[in-house]
């Protein structure tokens, strides 16, 4: 077996000869179906550059990963595959990369030091969202301050309801946009907001998504 290479995220292709290595922190790590509708684990993985992969692993090799891959912890990984998964279905769309990592009973880990301190947002332009020049499939991250919050939703009655709370984003240039939290962010977000100040609030949206009214 050829030795294994270290390589950056930018750098992960499928059809690469020798093996890689990489070194990443656990970005982001929630809870995912796989292919057989079992629960399974999906990741986002950032490397010291600032880039970003979606990883994911199955029910049979969830247990390995539950307690080993914790987010804000940096890892070096090795023996894992690279696929196009993400090519066919926009919700693992949650990082830019072309492809996704596809972790495995075979992938072995080991702890590594912080590579950086950086928090590793990539903010959008409020008028890259408003004129529709960024990317739908993909997530994006946000800063503002908030400038109307609205009343949270009763407790849903069905299995279809969510309770949602609105709010409005504004950049420097006034540019605003109309944002909808849901489901347990919905009620946190409703009680950190009756104990501010409620002036001039800066919020940071992580990994949100763009959902688009009557074209708008």
């Amino acid at each position: 077996m050829a030795a294994a290479v270290h390589r950056d995220l930018s750098d992960l292709i499928p059809w690469e000869e020798n093996p890689s290595i990489i070194w990443i922190k656990v970005f982001r790590r929630t809870d995912d179906l796989d292919v057989d509708g079992l629960r399974g684990l999906n990741f986002i993985f950032v490397d010291k550059h600032g880039k970003k992969i979606n990883a994911r692993t199955s029910y049979r090799s969830r247990d390995q990963f539950r307690f080993s891959l914790t987010e804000g912890e940096w890892r070096e990984i090795s023996r894992f595959k690279i696929t196009c998964d993400n090519w066919n279905r926009s919700d693992y769309k949650i990082a830019n990369h072309r492809y996704m990592i596809m972790l495995n009973n075979d992938t072995k880990l080991w702890p590594l030091e912080p590579l950086s301190d950086h928090h590793f947002f990539e903010f959008t332009q409020f008028e890259d969202v408003t004129n529709g020049n960024h990317d739908e499939c993909f997530s994006l991250d946000l800063i503002g301050t908030i400038s109307y919050m609205g009343k949270l939703s009763p407790h849903p009655k069905t299995l279809e309801e969510r309770r949602c709370i609105l709010f409005h984003l504004k950049n420097e240039r006034n540019v605003e946009l109309y944002c909808i939290a849901c489901d347990n962010f919905a009620e946190d977000l409703n009680e950190n907001w009756k104990s501010m100040n409620r002036r001039n609030v800066i919020a940071v949206l992580g990994e949100w998504r763009i959902t688009r009214s009557k074209g708008k």
